[in-house]
């Protein structure tokens, strides 16, 4: 757990890309933890992570790709209902140790495991909903990246392409601790 807490904090601030960037909102981050992506919107923090291969690769690419996870993170709705998901699967997790560990009668054992229960449904109904609306929000972030990217289309699909073998590249790359 540390080592992804030590890669969120050594994130550089990405700097030099050619778009209106609001960065006080959403910060655009260099890490490792969007190798596999190319660029990934990271919903729970609000911060786009830009892939250093990609980066170092295909830097024209970085602009529209940038523009459109900038483009889901100005969907507030998919921010706090990942927001919400989270914090109903901690809770449910945090209920069921609770339930586990303390000494407690019947009846407060039971509220317990409905609280648990509740909150692992709140989470779950959070999830399937964004999977519901998720083309929704793909051509919201979509019609947000083209009011900024010229020549939207041609740079989107080699974006694509480029970002299909990365994620083949790395798919089989070791998480080791070294």
């Amino acid at each position: 757990m540390n080592r992804w807490k030590d890669l969120y904090r050594r994130d550089p601030l990405l700097e030099s890309w050619n778009l209106e960037n609001p960065a006080e909102e959403c910060p655009v981050r260099v890490s490792s933890l969007a190798d596999s992506q190319g660029v990934v919107h990271e919903p729970i923090t609000n911060r786009v992570l830009v892939s250093p291969v990609l980066l170092r690769d295909r830097a024209d690419l970085v602009p529209v790709l940038v523009a459109v996870n900038l483009g889901l993170a100005r969907i507030r709705e998919r921010s706090q209902r990942w927001r919400w998901a989270v914090l109903g699967f901690s809770l449910s997790a945090l209920l069921d140790v609770g339930l586990l560990y303390a000494p407690w009668s019947g009846s407060a054992r039971l509220w317990d495991a409905g609280l648990a229960t509740a909150c692992f449904w709140l989470g779950l109904w959070q999830v399937l909903a964004l999977r519901r609306h998720a083309h929704r929000f793909d051509s919201l972030a979509h019609d947000w990246a083209r009011g900024i990217v010229s020549d939207f289309a041609v740079q989107y699909e080699a974006a694509r392409i480029y970002c299909r073998w990365l994620r083949r590249a790395t798919a089989y790359r070791s998480w080791s601790s070294s």
